[in-house]
C-alpha cells in the first residue's frame, strides 16, 4: 500500500506530497491542473526512464520518494535474492541530476532500473487511457481461474511439470554432450590407444626406473661386489681369516681381563656379519647380469613415455596415468550414449503422460469457470454504461505444456450492439479497456492479492447513473485493495475516502503545480465546483453534501 509520495522538483512541481488512505483515494482538479505531471512523476518511482527535461530548476536534482507497506505481499524471498534490506515501510526514490543521470533506490541501496520494476510492478498498478494492462494478458487470466475455482491440482501439475523439463533438460545435455563428443571421437580413441600400448602406472614406472640403473651400470656392481667378496673372504689375506688369527691370539688370554672377553666375543660377532654380508653380495651377484637387450627394452619404454609426457605437457608420470584413466571414461561413456538416451526418452514420455492426466483435470475447472466468469464481466460492464458490451473466455488446448497447463486462454469483447467478438488487443476503446479492467477487478478482488491500484481519468465518456456505478465499484475494490483514482466526474469524486486537490498557483516569474489534502468540507466545495462551475452555488452544495452521504463517505 503506497501510505506518502514525496515529490520535488519534478515538471512544474516545485514541492509536494501526499499522505494516501488505505481505500479510496481521489485526485481532483481543473483540466490542466497537472493531474498528469503527478502520474508522471509516480511513474518513476515505478521504474520508467527520465532526462533532465523533468527538472523545474535545471541546477537541482529531482526527487521522487513513495514510501509502501509491503508486509502482505510476502516478499522477502525478493529482497534476500537481490541483497536488499527488507522493510515492511519500504522506500523507493528515484533521483534525477541536473546531467540527466538517473539513480534509483530501495530502502537506501542502489538498485537497477530492472529491479526497481521488477518490485514495483508487485505493488502498484497503473491503468491510463489507452494503456493495455498486464491484467489482460493470457497469464493472468489462468491465473484468476484458478484461484476463482480454488484449482486443487496446481502443486501436482507443478510436480509433474518440473519431472518433465528436468528429464528434458537432462536429454537435450546428453545429447548436446554425445553430438559435441562424437566430433571429437576419433581423436580421443587415438589418444588412449596410443596411451594404452604400454603399461602405465606410478609403481611400474618406478619398477623400471630401478631396474635400468641396475642394468645400466650391472658391470661396475658386479665388479665391485666381487672385489668386496674378495676381500672379505676368498682371498689369499682376506677379512674373515685375519679376524680369525686374531681371535685364536684372544682365545689364551681373554680370561685373564673381562674386556679381552667381550673383545673376543664381538669379534665372534664380527665374523657371523662379515659371513651374512658376503652371502648377500653373491647372491645380488647371481641375480644381476649384463642383459642388454633387456635395457634396451626398458630404455625403449622409458623414451616412450617421456614422448608421451612432453606431448600432453605433463612433468610426472601421474598426469599421464590420470590421462589415460579420463580417455577411457569418455570413451566407456561414448559406447553407452545410445542406451542412455533411449532411458532418458522413455522418462521423458513416462513423465509427460502423467502430466497431460493432471493438465486434463486442471482444464476442465477452468473451463466450467470461465464460462461463469465471462458472463459476470459482461453483467458488471452493462452498469458502466455498455449495456450491449458481451465478454466470452474461452479455454484453449495448447500444443505443448508449459508452467501454467496445458491450455491457452483467449479473451474476447464486443463492447457495441451488433459487433462481433474479437481480441481484446483489437476491439474498444481506451475507456470501453478501462472499464473493463474496473470490471475484472471488482469481481477478482477477493480472490486475489492485487497490488495498489491507479486509475487515470477511468470514468471518461461516461455520466450520470453509470459514472455512480463506476464509483461504487471503485469504493467496492478499495474495501480490500488500496484505490487512487483521478476523475472529472463529481458521482466518482463522491465515493472516495480521502481526497487530493492538484491546482496550479500562477507566481510573478512561473506557474507551479501543487496538491493539497481535503478535509470534508473542502471536499464538498471541490465536488460542487465539478457540479456547477468555480463558483458553487448552494444547490450544488448541497447536492455535493447528498452525492457523499449516499456514498457513505
Amino acid at each position: 500500500m503506497l501510505q506518502e509520495l514525496h515529490i520535488r522538483n519534478y515538471a512544474i512541481i516545485e514541492a509536494a506530497e501526499m499522505q494516501l488512505n488505505p481505500h479510496l483515494n481521489v485526485i481532483i482538479g481543473e483540466t490542466g491542473a497537472g493531474k498528469s505531471i503527478l502520474m508522471g512523476a509516480l511513474s518513476l518511482v515505478l521504474g520508467n526512464r527520465a532526462d533532465t527535461q523533468v527538472l523545474m530548476d535545471k541546477d537541482e536534482k529531482c526527487v521522487v520518494e513513495a514510501y509502501i507497506r509491503i508486509s502482505e505481499y510476502h516478499l522477502q524471498d525478493f529482497f534476500e535474492e537481490n541483497d536488499l534490506e527488507y522493510s515492511d515501510i519500504t522506500i523507493i526514490r528515484r533521483e534525477i541530476n541536473p546531467k540527466g543521470k538517473s539513480r534509483a533506490f530501495i530502502n537506501d541501496t542502489p538498485v537497477t532500473l530492472e529491479i526497481l520494476k521488477a518490485l514495483t510492478s508487485q505493488l502498484i498498478d497503473i491503468h491510463a487511457q489507452h494503456e493495455n494492462s498486464q491484467l489482460l494478458d493470457e497469464t493472468f487470466f489462468i491465473e484468476i481461474l484458478d484461484k476463482i475455482s480454488k484449482n486443487p491440482y496446481l502443486a501436482e501439475y507443478k510436480s509433474a511439470f518440473d519431472k518433465y523439463m528436468d528429464a528434458k533438460r537432462k536429454l537435450k545435455k546428453f545429447q548436446e554432450d554425445a553430438a559435441a563428443f562424437s566430433k571429437e571421437y576419433e581423436f580421443v580413441k587415438y589418444q588412449y590407444e596410443e596411451l594404452d600400448q604400454i603399461p602405465l602406472s606410478v609403481e611400474y614406472w618406478k619398477e623400471v626406473e630401478d631396474e635400468v640403473n641396475i642394468l645400466s651400470n650391472a658391470g661396475t656392481i658386479l665388479q665391485n661386489l666381487q672385489q668386496s667378496v674378495d676381500l672379505l673372504s676368498e682371498n689369499e689375506v682376506n677379512a674373515e681369516d685375519l679376524l680369525s688369527e686374531i681371535q685364536k691370539l684372544l682365545s689364551t688370554i681373554s680370561s685373564l681381563h673381562t674386556n679381552l672377553q667381550e673383545a673376543f666375543l664381538e669379534i665372534e660377532e664380527i665374523q657371523l656379519k662379515i659371513r651374512s654380508i658376503t652371502r648377500v653380495f653373491k647372491s645380488i651377484q647371481g641375480k644381476i647380469d649384463t642383459d642388454e637387450e633387456r635395457l634396451n627394452e626398458l630404455s625403449a619404454y622409458q623414451s616412450i613415455v617421456h614422448r608421451l609426457m612432453q606431448k600432453h605437457h605433463f612433468k610426472e608420470i601421474t598426469g599421464l596415468v590420470q590421462l589415460h584413466k579420463e580417455l577411457k571414461e569418455k570413451l566407456q561413456q561414448f559406447s553407452f550414449s545410445e542406451e542412455h538416451i533411449q532411458e532418458l526418452e522413455i522418462e521423458i514420455e513416462t513423465t509427460y503422460q502423467e502430466l497431460l492426466v493432471v493438465a486434463e483435470k486442471i482444464s476442465v475447472l477452468r473451463k466450467k469457470q470461465a464460462l461463469a466468469f465471462g458472463a459476470a464481466i459482461t453483467d458488471v460492464v452493462k452498469d458502466l454504461g455498455m449495456p450491449f458490451a458481451k465478454v466470452d473466455i474461452h479455454v484453449e488446448a495448447l500444443s505443448q505444456p508449459d508452467k501454467y497447463g496445458m491450455d491457452r486462454v483467449v479473451v474476447l469483447f464486443a463492447p457495441n450492439k451488433g459487433s462481433q467478438l474479437q481480441s481484446l488487443l483489437q476491439v474498444g476503446s481506451g475507456g470501453e479497456k478501462s472499464r473493463l479492467m474496473l470490471a475484472i477487478k471488482s469481481l477478482i478482488a477477493k480472490e486475489t492479492a492485487l497490488p495498489t491500484l491507479i486509475f487515470d481519468e477511468i470514468d471518461t465518456g461516461i455520466s450520470g447513473e453509470v459514472a455512480i456505478k463506476t464509483g461504487e465499484l471503485l469504493k467496492k475494490i478499495s474495501y480490500g485493495h488500496q484505490v487512487i483514482t483521478i476523475t472529472h466526474l463529481p458521482q466518482v469524486a463522491a465515493a472516495g475516502k480521502q481526497h487530493f486537490l492538484v491546482y496550479k498557483e500562477h507566481l510573478e516569474d512561473k506557474s507551479i503545480t501543487n496538491i493539497k489534502s481535503l478535509d470534508s468540507e473542502g471536499t464538498v466545495v471541490e465536488i460542487a465546483k465539478m457540479l456547477s462551475g468555480a463558483t458553487p452555488t448552494p444547490a450544488a452544495m448541497e447536492n455535493a453534501r447528498n452525492l457523499i452521504a449516499g456514498n457513505g463517505a
